[in-house]
């Protein structure tokens, strides 16, 4: 959606250059208006698209060309679908704000997600060992609970993995480490819920 704001701030169009203001400032149908004063001719713009690049599939910023009228419908219905996520992610952040707001003591939420890969290396390392470096993955998890005095408290874990597949084993693996550490820390909870 950015490049596509900045295609249209290139054409003279006058949105800010954040996807997420311009969602909260321009609906569907004011978006429709700005469009209308694309002048004639073809567009030029840079999007994401995947390419094939020594075997594999990679995503690329690619330039393209489209006729005005075909640009306007790429853009209306871009527009149209990152307003729909947009009104996902905040119907998902209420609902999660509104679980930990009437959390009880006895139950705990469990956020996690994993972080990108990391390569690791010695500070004062020699050359050569640049060539041999290790690759590790982050898996943050902040565990939520009520403590005595009602107070919703979080506790950081940080997981470090050399297994760089980010998929459903390295998560169960992770959960059952974290499931015996949080039974040894929390004993009187019940339930852990994993978002």
């Amino acid at each position: 959606m950015a490049m596509m704001l900045k295609c249209l701030r290139s054409l003279g169009i006058p949105v800010c250059n954040n996807p997420e203001v311009v969602c909260r400032q321009v609906t569907k149908d004011g978006m429709e208006v700005l469009l209308n004063n694309i002048g004639n001719g073809d567009v030029q713009f840079d999007t994401w698209k995947r390419v094939d690049f020594d075997g594999k599939k990679h995503m690329k910023i690619v330039h393209k060309k489209k006729s005005r009228d075909d640009y306007i419908s790429l853009v209306k219905s871009t527009y149209l679908e990152f307003l729909n996520h947009v009104g996902c992610v905040k119907t998902q952040y209420a609902a999660i704000r509104q679980f930990k707001d009437t959390l009880s003591k006895d139950h705990i939420i469990l956020q996690m997600d994993f972080a990108e890969n990391f390569t690791c290396g010695s500070m004062d390392e020699v050359q050569s060992a640049y060539w041999n470096a290790t690759n590790v993955t982050l898996h943050p998890v902040v565990a939520y609970y009520r403590k005595d005095d009602d107070a919703l408290q979080p506790k950081n874990y940080i997981f470090v993995s050399d297994v760089n597949h980010h998929n459903s084993i390295a998560v169960i693996t992770i959960i059952k480490i974290l499931t015996k550490e949080l039974r040894e820390t929390f004993p009187e909870v019940k339930s852990v819920h994993i978002i």
